[in-house]
């Protein structure tokens, strides 16, 4: 038990170097498409990207190397990408604006009913307690 209440405390595991690589390749994405006009080499960097997620998930659930940081990072390095890749085709497409916004309200409507969520919860245990 003690080590899996350690594993879940690491900072560094493969899966959080992962989730952090893919991070690092959104300036690239963008410098790649709205730079470089490289829409090949931005096709590619995506797919390295999704493959990478797919790998750090895997490797993640397989070799439990689940963590606590990377329960937040990779969902970050997913929605990051996710929004810079719409705000790039949007320089070209101007009909992307309508799924960069639902992205927005979707992800602002999560985080809203995830801080209540955990809000109410934590008024439960409360309300048990006494």
């Amino acid at each position: 038990m003690a080590d899996k209440e350690n594993s879940k405390n690491r900072i560094i595991t493969i899966p959080n170097l992962l989730s952090f690589f893919r991070i690092c390749l959104i300036p690239l994405i963008v410098w790649l498409y709205c730079k470089k006009q490289a829409y090949f080499w931005t096709g590619a960097i995506l797919i390295l990207s999704g493959l990478t997620d797919l790998v750090d998930g895997y490797i993640a659930r397989t070799f439990n190397a689940v963590s606590d940081l990377g329960k937040i990072l990779d969902p970050v390095a997913d929605k990051l990408t996710q929004a810079v890749m719409l705000l790039c085709l949007l320089t070209r497409f101007p009909f992307m604006l309508f799924p960069l916004v639902l992205l927005i309200l979707k992800e602002l409507f999560m985080a809203i009913t995830g801080l209540w969520i955990i809000r109410n919860l934590q008024a439960l245990k409360r309300d048990n307690d006494i």
